[in-house]
C-alpha cells in the first residue's frame, strides 16, 4: 500500500511545469485581448439583420468608416437608412393569441432587449435619430465611392435632422 501510495504522489517529470512557464503565462494574461473588428463587427451584423436597432447603427458606422468590414457609403446609408425604419415601431408582434406563439414572441423580445442593450454599448449604438439623419445627410452630401451624390437628399435630411434635435431638446 505504502508503495501505492508513493507512486500516485510523484508527479512524472513531463507534467511539471518547466522553470518559466508560469512566469510567461502569468505575463500573458496581464497583457490585454487584441481586437478582432472583422469578427466583431460580423456578430453585430447578425444582430443588425435579426432587427436589433442598435446593431444597425453600430453597422452602418462601421460601413461609413471601414471598421471590421470594407468602406462602403451604400451599406453604411442602407443600415442607416434601416435604423430609421426600425425606430418607426418595427418590432414583431407576439403572435395572434396562441399560447406557445405568446411565449416565442416573449422569447425573442427578451432576446431583443437584451441584444439592444449590449449593441448600445458599441460605437454607434446609442446614436440619436438625430445622429442617424445627420449622418445620412453627410453620406450623400459627399456622395463617396459607391453612393451617388445627392444634394437635394442631403438638404432634406438636414432639415429632419434638425427637427429630430428640436424634438430630443423638447424632450429633456
Amino acid at each position: 500500500m505504502r508503495a501505492w501510495g508513493r507512486a500516485c504522489s510523484r508527479r512524472p517529470r513531463e507534467v511539471r511545469p518547466r522553470k518559466g512557464v508560469l512566469a510567461a503565462l502569468a505575463d500573458s494574461l496581464q497583457r490585454p485581448l487584441g481586437k478582432d473588428e472583422t469578427l466583431a463587427t460580423r456578430y453585430t451584423l447578425q444582430a443588425a439583420e435579426a432587427g436589433v436597432a442598435s446593431a444597425m447603427s453600430a453597422v452602418a458606422l462601421a460601413y461609413e468608416h471601414g471598421v471590421g468590414v470594407e468602406e462602403s457609403a451604400a451599406k453604411a446609408a442602407k443600415w442607416y437608412r434601416a435604423v430609421l425604419g426600425a425606430s418607426g415601431g418595427g418590432r414583431d408582434e407576439a403572435g395572434d393569441g396562441n399560447r406557445g406563439e405568446r411565449a416565442e414572441g416573449a422569447e425573442r423580445e427578451a432576446w431583443r432587449d437584451e441584444a439592444e442593450e449590449e449593441a448600445r454599448r458599441l460605437a454607434g449604438g446609442d446614436m440619436s435619430e438625430y445622429d442617424v439623419l445627420s449622418a445620412l445627410a453627410r453620406l450623400y452630401e459627399a456622395g463617396d465611392g459607391d453612393l451617388r451624390r445627392d444634394e437635394r437628399m442631403a438638404r432634406e435630411l438636414e432639415f429632419l435632422a434638425r427637427g429630430a434635435r428640436r424634438r430630443e431638446r423638447e424632450s429633456r
